[in-house]
């Protein structure tokens, strides 16, 4: 069974975390502008909105996460290492790769 490196990556905005992936080694299609990594799946979510909850209760109110947001999933130790500046750990992630899946 394979190893996976399942990141969640956030940075100041869309800027900063298109440079944290490129210095990290990820490519950029040239035609699409899509960034990738040849050993990894990417997926670049971008800001995160969600219900506000007060007391309990969810409520029609929308509120923004910090930041910009990227998932990626690797068995890479040196892609892993090269993006650790950014990673977060969330107690609930918003998006998760699915159990044993493929890159």
């Amino acid at each position: 069974m394979t190893d996976f490196i399942d990141m969640y990556l956030r940075a100041a905005d869309e800027a900063a975390m298109t440079g944290a992936l490129l210095t990290a080694g990820c490519l950029q299609d040239e035609t699409s502008g899509e960034l990738y990594h040849p050993q990894a799946s990417l997926l670049m979510i971008g800001i995160i909105e969600s219900h506000a909850v007060m007391e309990g209760t969810e409520v029609q109110e929308w509120r923004q996460a910090p930041g910009y947001h990227a998932n990626v999933r690797t068995t890479e130790q040196a892609l892993a290492a090269a993006l650790d500046t950014w990673r977060i750990y969330p107690a609930t992630p918003s998006y998760a790769w699915a159990e044993g899946g493929a890159l």
